[in-house]
């Protein structure tokens, strides 16, 4: 995942190996005032397998002050 800093305008990557979701595309994502992402819907591609749509009750959440990934199934 790629971060822009908005305060010295620099990129950066970060480093997160756990919970991560395969890579998706064609979702809808919004900045919660928790400091969460949410990411609805889109497609995904496991790694050995073909795309698939994303369950959309399954909400993947990725926390912007632990970068850490989550999902809550609705």
């Amino acid at each position: 995942m790629q971060m822009l800093d908005t305060i010295t305008m620099k990129w950066s990557t970060l480093n997160i190996s756990q919970n991560v979701p395969f890579p998706c595309f064609g979702y809808a994502a919004v900045l919660l005032p928790t400091a969460e992402i949410i990411y609805i819907g889109g497609s995904e591609q496991p790694l050995l397998g073909s795309i698939r749509s994303v369950d959309i009750k399954a909400i993947r959440l990725f926390n912007t002050k632990s970068f850490t990934w989550s999902t809550k199934v609705y």
